[in-house]
């Protein structure tokens, strides 16, 4: 009896052997009174089983799913034919004559091996996690896995697979080794139909799916795999106990059970699973999904036709108990898709909706819509479309040192709305304790979701779906949209971008007869494969706009090279990748540049905001191309710019944010800071005016300049900011061999020496040109009738420089050469 129209029909009985022996439940289900039937039953289904060729279907499955920290997942197993195993044991029964009843009694079935000829596995994996081992708190493994996978697989041929069958016994340990030889195809994805409807039974579908990369042996499977694990082991909560890097191990599987209590979890579920590693052994990590109600096929389902789809949607809890100081998402949510169909064609088209898109940078509060035109089938032959927004980055806050509530007066995205908090932070300048009192913005959640998202007030026609987020937010923002039976051929969406470091890719795709196809990707932006759109516009992926990354090269996301001539401390504290996705200046999105250094500075009261202005125009176009940035109170916390980097969020952001914490430079008003007046001459002069914190660059409680501008003309108070600054970048004075003198009946007058702090190049600013006299000399050996006045109007300081003298300086016979190196040479702003 032929069940399979036109299909290529072969002898496969040594093959129905073992798959009979592995699959088939009848030794579990048959009674000791009923061994005759089944060894008859054997015997004959080994004579008139059949293996089936089908060329022209395909399938697809795609496991995707977000934490609520840092987690986010995608990985797409697509099959190209099957073989199908056909096991007609009940149609041979009742053909036989036994009665249905007693066939129903010993739950006999027709059975469908479905393996696929050929697959391939792609996706990306991000998760971070940590547990305790056994008793709690002994040891804990924190774990960060980034993991890219691709892999292909082809099933054996029918030749292979009779080869692989010699020389192997029946008996349970000759299968195994059978069946790792055959993980590539009927392992790494085995499908089952079960077929009951003759005797009144159900037809439904079984499925386990794995990525057993450490199953698989063979040289013919072809694959490849990247992993990157970071590993740190604890005895006790808090105490480390030791810190290794190995390769990670990643596996995922999926699993559509007959009914049967799972081995994985009571009810239906989605599990991330994590076996701890020890010192000499790396800890793996799997994912899995398992829905343990029969998937039910219609009554009317034909295996020639073999039209199969369906959608399940689950979570994971943090049920395994956390060490404290770890961090790993408490929920994971996953949603499976799966369909298995002949082969179509259709003309849909995923495009940006707005010109321009390659050339757009991700700013957050932006928003960019996106259109799909259906052109066959068109509206009309469409059940429903979807939109998914995938491998899209989670970066805290909405740059480098902002979040969300630093856009707006009034929140228009969280239910809580913006509140000013109040901290004060201690610090010290020149060994005296002083304490900033600060405003800064609460947390708002948009800080913590995923940088691009849809939401339910941008698309009202649309249903949001897939991982969808409402926690303290005025809307839904989902990952996914639908629309059911859409009313025109073209449809347009809107997804919100939400940070300046946004990454990821939006695909579409059609629903026809229970079978989501995907919408073909076209324009600048599209993938190689025209699957997805990619924004910004980042063709080799990794998360740098192509246009920026072509302007300034790198070589690594981490790297820090800014620099300048005669550079002898290259940096300025911010990784490539922070400097990409940029700071806040007054309110204002600033990529910086990461060739060049930048100097952040914050003006405590907002005095000298105009000053520092002018400084920035005058810093671009020196010899060092220094870039000035001026910070708000809240677009820095505890005084760190990179506070949204350097604090951490998962390990891709690590790897991707700066070593260290950068401080800023924090200007001080004399009116600011209480006890300043110590460090000031009591007479009137202005000699003091200035005074940073000491010569060195910007760290942790040593950041401070103190301005005492009523000592200073106003015409002097730019050049005296530049110098104090100029401390707090590394830079010393030209010599410091200067003093006050009290000359009899003359009054006491600061006196310039050779190679002194008044040295070096007229147009620095770190040349002091206050002296009353110059003395000729190196030491104060000059009496007052040997002074000369020093020319206070000759000198007009604009800038640092790479020069260690000056012309005029030196050959007019003032101050003569700098006894300390060049100022750029000293010039170091990295707070590490």
């Amino acid at each position: 009896m032929n069940y399979f129209k036109g299909w290529v029909i072969r002898d496969v009985r040594p093959i129905l052997q073992c798959l009979l022996l592995l699959f088939s439940s009848l030794s579990m289900v048959l009674s000791s009174g009923a061994d005759a039937l089944a060894k008859d039953l054997l015997n004959r289904t080994l004579n008139t089983s059949s293996l089936f060729v089908i060329n022209d279907k395909q399938g697809e499955i795609r496991l995707t799913g977000f934490g609520d920290r840092t987690t986010h997942f995608n990985i797409t197993y697509k099959m190209k034919g099957f073989y199908i195993v056909a096991v007609p044991a009940l149609r041979m029964m009742l053909d036989s004559g036994v009665q249905p009843s007693m066939l129903k009694r010993l739950k006999f079935e027709d059975r469908y091996y479905i393996i696929p000829q050929k697959a391939t596995i792609s996706g990306i994996v991000n998760f971070v996690t940590g547990f305790s081992t056994t008793p709690p708190n002994e040891t804990c493994t924190e774990q960060h896995i980034k993991a890219r996978i691709y892999k292909n697989f082809e099933a054996p041929s029918e030749k292979e697979l009779k080869e692989m069958l010699k020389g192997h016994s029946l008996k349970r340990e000759g299968l195994d080794i059978l069946f790792r030889k055959l993980a590539p195809s009927s392992y790494l994805c085995s499908m089952v139909i079960h077929d009951s409807r003759a005797i009144g039974g159900q037809i439904y579908l079984t499925a386990q799916c794995s990525e057993l990369a450490t199953h698989i042996g063979e040289s013919r499977p072809q694959y490849d795999t990247y992993g990157v694990g970071t590993y740190r082991y604890f005895l006790g909560p808090g105490k480390l106990y030791a810190y290794k890097e190995k390769p990670a191990t990643l596996s995922w599987a999926f699993y559509l059970t007959d009914g049967l209590k799972s081995r994985f979890c009571e009810v239906d579920c989605f599990r991330y699973h994590n076996i701890t590693g020890t010192k000499n052994k790396t800890a793996n990590n799997d994912l899995e999904f398992t829905h343990n109600k029969r998937f039910l096929l219609p009554d009317d389902f034909s295996i020639n036709d073999m039209d199969i789809s369906g959608h399940f949607s689950a979570e994971a809890r943090g049920s395994i108990p956390g060490c404290s100081y770890l961090d790993w998402d408490r929920i994971i949510k996953a949603n499976l898709d799966f369909w298995i169909g002949a082969t179509m064609t259709i003309d849909a088209k995923l495009m940006p909706a707005q010109k321009g898109e390659s050339a757009v940078l991700p700013k957050p509060g932006d928003k960019r819509k996106y259109k799909l035109i259906l052109k066959n089938p068109n509206h009309e032959g469409v059940q429903a479309v979807r939109f998914r927004l995938i491998n899209v980055s989670s970066y805290p806050g909405i740059a480098t040192n902002a979040g969300n509530h630093k856009l707006h007066s009034v929140c228009p995205d969280c239910i809580a709305g913006k509140k000013v908090k109040q901290y004060n932070l201690e610090t010290y300048w020149n060994n005296m304790t002083i304490t900033r009192h600060y405003n800064f913005y609460s947390e708002c959640p948009v800080d913590k979701l995923p940088d691009l998202y849809f939401t339910d007030i941008d698309n009202p026609d649309f249903e949001v779906n897939g991982t969808v987020y409402t926690e303290g937010l005025k809307y839904k923002a989902a990952n996914q949209l639908i629309l059911e039976n859409p009313q025109k051929d073209e449809i347009t969406v809107t997804m919100r971008v939400m940070d300046s470091a946004a990454k990821g890719q939006i695909a579409a795709d059609v629903l026809i007869n229970g079978i989501w196809y995907g919408a073909n990707a076209t324009g600048l932006t599209a993938t190689s494969d025209h699957s997805c759109l990619t924004f910004p516009y980042d063709l080799d992926k990794d998360g740098i706009h192509d246009d920026w990354e072509d302007v300034y090269k790198f070589s690594s996301l981490r790297e820090d090279r800014d620099t300048h001539i005669k550079d002898k401390h290259r940096g300025d504290g911010l990784s490539y990748f922070e400097e990409y996705r940029g700071v806040y200046s007054l309110g204002h999105l600033l990529r910086t540049n990461p060739t060049r250094k930048t100097i952040f500075v914050h003006p405590y009261s907002g005095r000298f905001i105009p000053e520092l202005q002018l400084l920035k125009r005058v810093f671009a176009s020196n010899k060092a191309h220094l870039e000035l940035v001026i910070l708000d109170e809240d677009e820095m916390k505890d005084d760190i710019v990179n506070f949204q980097g350097s604090m951490g969020f998962d390990e891709e952001f690590k790897n991707r944010g700066s070593k260290s914490k950068q401080y800023a430079i924090v200007v001080m008003d004399y009116d600011d800071q209480i006890w300043a007046y110590r460090f000031f001459n009591k007479n009137g002069r202005w000699d003091f005016a200035g005074l940073a914190s000491d010569v060195s660059p910007p760290g942790i409680k040593n950041n401070t300049v103190v301005i005492w501008w009523q000592k200073v003309p106003s015409d002097e108070l730019v050049g005296l900011i530049a110098h104090e600054l100029g401390h707090k970048m590394n830079i010393h004075h030209h010599g410091d061999t200067e003093y006050f003198v009290n000359f009899k009946n003359h009054g006491k007058l600061w006196v310039a020496l050779k190679g002194g702090q008044h040295s070096g190049d007229i147009f620095s600013f770190m040349m002091y040109k206050i002296a009353d006299k110059l003395c000729e000399s190196r030491t104060m050996n000059c009496d007052y009738g040997e002074l000369k006045d020093f020319p206070t109007h000759l000198i007009n300081r604009r800038a640092f420089t790479a020069l260690t003298e000056s012309g005029f300086n030196v050959n007019g016979n003032y101050a003569g050469k700098a006894s300390q190196p060049s100022d750029l040479e000293q010039l170091n702003i990295k707070s590490y």
